[in-house]
């Protein structure tokens, strides 16, 4: 799968028919607005940076912890992302 295209590559035992899929591709299509997929880590981080008590920091972290443990990184201000 490209890199960023929100496709489901892993993680979809839950839902098997999502796997290879890309839901954020979908959905953008069908409501003509850019959409973005990101992991449960980012998106806490992400929603910390522009809802929570992240709009006052400049640099934080968010630690998730549930089938697994994952986070998010904030960075004077702008969430940090990498490889998937």
């Amino acid at each position: 799968p490209e890199p960023g295209a929100g496709t489901f590559v892993d993680g979809t035992e839950n839902v098997p028919s999502l796997k290879g899929r890309s839901p954020s591709a979908a959905l953008g299509t069908r409501f003509g607005v850019p959409v973005a997929t990101l992991n449960d880590g980012l998106a806490a981080a992400n929603a910390e940076l522009r809802f929570g008590v992240g709009r006052r920091l400049s640099r934080f972290a968010v630690v998730t912890v549930g089938t697994g443990i994952g986070g998010g990184v904030v960075l004077d201000g702008v969430l940090q992302s990498g490889p998937a």
